[in-house]
């Protein structure tokens, strides 16, 4: 089951970039080529990863490094590797990359999202399989629905796959049995904090290059990523409130988030900061809905100095981190990258 799983996820995903590409015109033969050496180094990749990962086993059995059908891939080596093979390819074919590697990052969580139903039939790496499974199809549907808003944007998409997948893969270590770590560092974990700083830098660049030219474009595609951000910060407080006032055990992946949730620090006037931040990213949510207009501005950079302040609580009173609080604080600090590089500027040019 686990290679027939596999085997749909492939299927799947590459009849949507398929017909994604017909619909733009695009040469379908580049596209087969494209997706021959995507699959080819992404398999190898991800097997690679694995193996590394466990190497304490192979390295007793090497011939069980070729028994693929047993299961063992490492998605994100699979995403190294046929990014490599994808855009190699493309880049011999003197093919524009960007619009390409958009219709990669829409269909690829959509194959994730079926692939992790083999872990599930091959009893591995349970419930993380389900989880990620169900976060990936989500980022999938968050993506499709916004495509057509970011046609003027090439590269974008594919960054904000990125970016969603990397808070995915960082929300979810915690839940994996015996992660690959190196000196005392979560390896996957560590990948996805860099590819989301990367990813969010570029995509913030590509943003502010953009506003430059078509200014009036901007407010919509802001609105559009600002609505994201403050969903993203919505479903984390409503875990952590929902943690918070049944006394369940935190997933946490990096530090010791129960520690932080029992110091005094996590309320105020006996109110869960959790509550407050389901409150705040609502207000962010509503403003971003209306407009992006000084009130958005003075709320986000209210929201900005808070969460430096309970950071720096973390750190230096209560001594430990919690990774969700670390989403929540990065997810704040991109609201206002997102405002300052573009409707804060607009407005000032206006102004004058």
């Amino acid at each position: 089951m686990y290679g027939l799983t596999i085997t749909l996820a492939i299927i799947v995903s590459v009849f949507l970039a398929e017909r994604i590409i017909r619909n733009e015109g695009k040469n379908t033969d580049v596209f087969w080529g494209a997706v021959f050496w995507l699959l080819a180094l992404g398999f190898v990749g991800a097997r690679l990863y694995h193996v590394i990962d466990r190497w304490d086993i192979y390295s007793q059995t090497p011939v069980l490094i070729l028994q693929t059908w047993r299961g063992g891939m490492g998605i994100v080596g699979g995403l190294v590797g046929g990014f490599l093979g994808f855009t190699m390819y493309l880049k011999l074919r003197q093919q524009s990359m960007k619009r390409w590697l958009d219709v990669a990052g829409l269909c690829l969580p959509l194959a994730q999202a079926i692939g992790r139903w083999g872990n599930y039939f091959n009893r591995e790496l349970l419930p993380y399989a389900l989880y990620e499974s169900a976060a990936d199809m989500l980022l999938f549907l968050l993506l499709f629905s916004i495509r057509k808003r970011l046609k003027e944007l090439d590269g974008l998409l594919f960054l904000l796959y990125l970016i969603g997948y990397s808070v995915i893969r960082f929300s979810l270590e915690g839940l994996r049995i015996q992660p690959w770590e190196a000196g005392g560092v979560n390896v996957a974990g560590a990948i996805s904090v860099v590819v989301f700083l990367a990813s969010s830098f570029i995509a913030i660049s590509l943003l502010k290059a953009h506003v430059r030219e078509e200014a009036v474009r901007w407010f919509s595609v802001s609105r559009v990523l600002m609505h994201i951000l403050a969903v993203v910060g919505i479903a984390v407080s409503l875990y952590l409130t929902y943690a918070k006032l049944t006394s369940s055990p935190i997933v946490c992946g990096i530090g010791n988030c129960e520690k932080i949730q029992a110091s005094p620090y996590s309320q105020i006037f006996g109110i869960p900061v959790a509550v407050l931040g389901i409150l705040y990213y609502l207000v962010v949510f509503i403003l971003a809905n209306k407009s992006l207009h000084k009130p958005l501005g003075w709320w986000l950079i209210f929201g900005a100095v808070f969460s430096a302040y309970l950071t720096y609580l973390e750190l230096f009173v209560i001594n430990e981190i919690c990774m969700w609080c670390v989403i929540s604080f990065a997810d704040i600090i991109l609201m206002n990258a997102l405002y300052l590089f573009g409707p804060r500027r607009i407005q000032s040019e206006k102004a004058s």
